[in-house]
């Protein structure tokens, strides 16, 4: 008997391993990356939150905007409003707004302690824009957050689906949203909601989910307003529609990117790079990547360029990745944000066969011409 329960461990230990690793490959955490905040950084001009001494400005957007401002109290020495339009800020538990006169000798007394260490060393009055003037797309790639180990140099590719019905989609409560959703009418389906602090979750049999989340919008203007119909107009009616969370097969829950944004990650790929195909063992096909590039091998890498990180360290980071091992590279770039100057840069490194030529030096200078490239453009 003991003999039976030993040798039936790897079968038990199998069938539990295997589900949750089935679950996993069809279920995914998602948040949208890009919250209409105003302290969100990637929303100002200058990529920079302006500090209590500057003068800010709201121009106007296309649409009725929505702006929030969490905690702590924010302390702004001007804050300009748009003329025309309508912009709504939209304050939080334990969110504040202060102005002060700006000839006042008291500054910014009563900013929170850690505008105060940030803009400490600087005390030059700026012009800031905010600069978040149209909805953002729910169907691009770049929108959406990435994960902590995603804003290192170097993982795997960025984001290559969208939600489906079987994930799970989290719009932070302490956040505002601007997002371009589809037609009136028309829904994007996903296994769970949460938005404004409520759960909405689908499954076999979720006539009931549905139902409160069509009473919960009907109620909810700031839902309404925070999600627009492609026209530009206030969802009315929810935009979303509820999946099967947690009981799916993998087939039916992935959605692609679409054409447009998948093509963004290698338009620039056969402009750059002239280096002659090389055999391999497990070619990625050229149409996943677009029909510009030729039949990839290898791994692929994730960079970001920000403003604080500079093109010569990238280089550093690929020459040291590339070890002299006889490479020839397919770069493609596209710019994650309206504002310069941050790009996202997806690397696939084609490795040659072990018995096929080539030279490291051609991917090196490959590299420098991509580089020199985004540098010019």
């Amino acid at each position: 008997m003991n003999s039976l329960k030993l040798t039936s461990w790897p079968l038990i230990l199998t069938a539990v391993l295997f589900i949750p690793a089935r679950l996993v490959t069809a279920q995914r955490q998602w948040e949208f990356g890009h919250s209409s905040n105003y302290r969100h950084r990637d929303n100002w001009v200058s990529r920079r939150l302006p500090c209590p001494h500057d003068s800010a400005s709201l121009p106007r957007a296309e649409s009725p905007n929505l702006i929030g401002l969490s905690r702590p109290l924010l302390v702004q020495r001007k804050l300009l409003l748009p003329a025309e339009g309508e912009t709504a800020l939209i304050l939080f538990d334990g969110a504040g707004l202060k102005a002060f006169d700006e000839t006042s000798a008291s500054g910014s007394a009563g900013s929170n302690s850690e505008d105060q260490k940030r803009c400490s060393s600087d005390d030059r009055i700026r012009d800031a824009a905010y600069n978040l003037t149209e909805p953002l797309d729910w169907f691009r790639p770049d929108n959406w957050a990435r994960s902590q180990s995603q804003r290192e140099f170097f993982d795997a590719l960025p984001v290559d689906r969208l939600p489906g019905p079987c994930d799970s989609v989290r719009f932070k409560d302490d956040a505002t949203y601007f997002v371009k959703m589809l037609g009136r009418g028309e829904t994007v389906t996903v296994g769970q909601l949460e938005i404004c602090g409520r759960t909405f979750t689908g499954g076999e049999s979720n006539d009931d989910s549905s139902k409160r989340l069509q009473d919960f919008w009907r109620q909810s203007p700031l839902a309404k307003r925070q999600f627009l119909w492609s026209s530009g107009e206030d969802s009315d009616d929810p935009p979303f529609s509820l999946g099967l969370f947690g009981s799916g097969d993998s087939r039916d829950c992935e959605v692609p990117l679409p054409v447009q944004s998948a093509s963004l990650m290698s338009r620039v790929c056969s402009g750059l790079v002239n280096a002659e195909a090389a055999p391999c063992s497990n070619p990625i096909p050229a149409a996943e990547v677009s029909g510009a590039c030729t039949d990839l091998c290898g791994s692929v890498a994730l960079l970001i360029r920000s403003e604080t990180i500079s093109l010569k360290k990238l280089l550093n980071q690929l020459l040291k990745a590339l070890q002299d091992k006889p490479a020839s590279l397919r770069l493609s770039a596209f710019r994650t944000s309206r504002i310069e100057p941050t790009y996202q840069l997806v690397l696939r490194i084609r490795r040659h066969a072990s018995d096929g030529g080539g030279s490291a030096d051609a991917g090196k200078l490959s590299v420098i011409k991509a580089l020199r490239w985004l540098e010019s453009n």
